[in-house]
Protein backbone atom coordinates (compact mmCIF):
# COMPACT_ATOMS: atom_id res chain seq x y z
CA UNK A 1 0.00 0.00 0.00
CA UNK A 2 2.92 2.18 0.46
CA UNK A 3 3.85 2.68 -3.05
CA UNK A 4 0.41 3.29 -4.47
CA UNK A 5 -0.04 6.52 -5.59
CA UNK A 6 -2.72 6.87 -3.46
CA UNK A 7 -1.27 5.66 0.08
CA UNK A 8 -1.59 8.86 1.87
CA UNK A 9 -5.69 8.86 1.43
CA UNK A 10 -5.84 5.26 1.94
CA UNK A 11 -3.98 5.54 5.12
CA UNK A 12 -6.27 8.25 6.59
CA UNK A 13 -9.23 5.96 5.26
CA UNK A 14 -7.92 3.47 7.60
CA UNK A 15 -7.25 5.76 10.29
CA UNK A 16 -10.89 6.64 10.09
CA UNK A 17 -12.09 2.93 9.94
CA UNK A 18 -10.11 2.28 13.22
CA UNK A 19 -11.58 5.32 15.47
CA UNK A 20 -15.09 4.45 14.28
CA UNK A 21 -14.94 0.90 15.55
CA UNK A 22 -12.97 1.86 18.35
CA UNK A 23 -15.73 4.68 19.10
CA UNK A 24 -18.18 1.60 18.79
CA UNK A 25 -16.18 -0.45 20.46
CA UNK A 26 -17.00 -3.48 17.91
CA UNK A 27 -14.27 -5.47 18.56
CA UNK A 28 -11.92 -6.13 21.99
CA UNK A 29 -7.80 -6.93 22.00
CA UNK A 30 -7.00 -10.39 22.79
CA UNK A 31 -4.16 -12.57 22.67
CA UNK A 32 -5.68 -15.44 20.78
CA UNK A 33 -6.89 -18.96 21.55
CA UNK A 34 -4.49 -22.18 21.57
CA UNK A 35 -4.21 -23.29 17.84
CA UNK A 36 -5.40 -20.54 16.17
CA UNK A 37 -3.55 -18.11 14.32
CA UNK A 38 -5.56 -14.51 14.11
CA UNK A 39 -4.78 -12.35 10.73
CA UNK A 40 -6.25 -8.66 10.28
CA UNK A 41 -6.03 -7.46 6.75
CA UNK A 42 -6.80 -4.02 5.38
CA UNK A 43 -9.10 -3.90 2.60
CA UNK A 44 -9.13 -0.78 0.18
CA UNK A 45 -11.05 0.36 -2.27
CA UNK A 46 -12.48 3.77 -3.37
CA UNK A 47 -15.85 4.93 -4.74
CA UNK A 48 -16.12 6.63 -8.21
CA UNK A 49 -18.49 8.80 -9.94
CA UNK A 50 -19.25 6.67 -13.34
CA UNK A 51 -19.97 10.02 -15.71
CA UNK A 52 -16.53 11.50 -14.65
CA UNK A 53 -14.50 8.96 -13.19
CA UNK A 54 -13.62 11.31 -10.36
CA UNK A 55 -12.87 9.75 -6.96
CA UNK A 56 -15.46 10.33 -4.32
CA UNK A 57 -14.29 8.40 -1.57
CA UNK A 58 -11.84 6.14 -0.40
CA UNK A 59 -12.05 3.48 1.83
CA UNK A 60 -10.72 0.93 4.25
CA UNK A 61 -12.63 -1.89 5.95
CA UNK A 62 -10.43 -4.25 8.98
CA UNK A 63 -11.21 -7.55 8.14
CA UNK A 64 -10.49 -10.97 9.67
CA UNK A 65 -8.65 -13.62 7.54
CA UNK A 66 -10.63 -16.76 9.27
CA UNK A 67 -9.93 -19.28 6.20
CA UNK A 68 -5.60 -19.30 7.67
CA UNK A 69 -7.16 -19.97 11.27
CA UNK A 70 -6.95 -23.68 12.70
CA UNK A 71 -10.20 -25.09 12.85
CA UNK A 72 -11.63 -26.98 16.19
CA UNK A 73 -13.94 -29.95 16.60
CA UNK A 74 -16.89 -27.70 17.34
CA UNK A 75 -16.83 -25.07 14.58
CA UNK A 76 -17.64 -25.32 10.65
CA UNK A 77 -16.50 -23.42 7.89
CA UNK A 78 -17.04 -22.86 4.20
CA UNK A 79 -14.75 -20.22 2.04
CA UNK A 80 -17.47 -18.69 0.06
CA UNK A 81 -17.06 -17.62 -3.55
CA UNK A 82 -16.90 -14.36 -5.07
CA UNK A 83 -19.28 -13.54 -7.61
CA UNK A 84 -17.02 -12.49 -10.01
CA UNK A 85 -15.25 -15.67 -9.63
CA UNK A 86 -18.44 -17.52 -10.21
CA UNK A 87 -19.66 -15.42 -13.07
CA UNK A 88 -15.91 -16.79 -14.85
CA UNK A 89 -16.32 -20.37 -13.67
CA UNK A 90 -19.98 -20.43 -14.94
CA UNK A 91 -19.35 -18.23 -18.07
CA UNK A 92 -16.57 -21.04 -18.78
CA UNK A 93 -18.37 -24.23 -18.21
CA UNK A 94 -21.75 -22.96 -20.52
CA UNK A 95 -18.82 -21.92 -23.29
CA UNK A 96 -17.24 -25.79 -23.18
CA UNK A 97 -20.87 -27.48 -22.44
CA UNK A 98 -19.79 -28.57 -19.30
CA UNK A 99 -22.10 -29.75 -16.34
CA UNK A 100 -22.12 -27.83 -12.85
CA UNK A 101 -23.30 -28.89 -9.89
CA UNK A 102 -22.56 -27.60 -6.36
Amino acid sequence: MERHVYHQQFRQAAFDEAGKLMGKRTFRVFFGYKGYKVLLVWVFAYKTDLSTSEILRYKARLCVRRDLQLLSTHETYAATLGYKVFRAITALAFARNLKTRQ
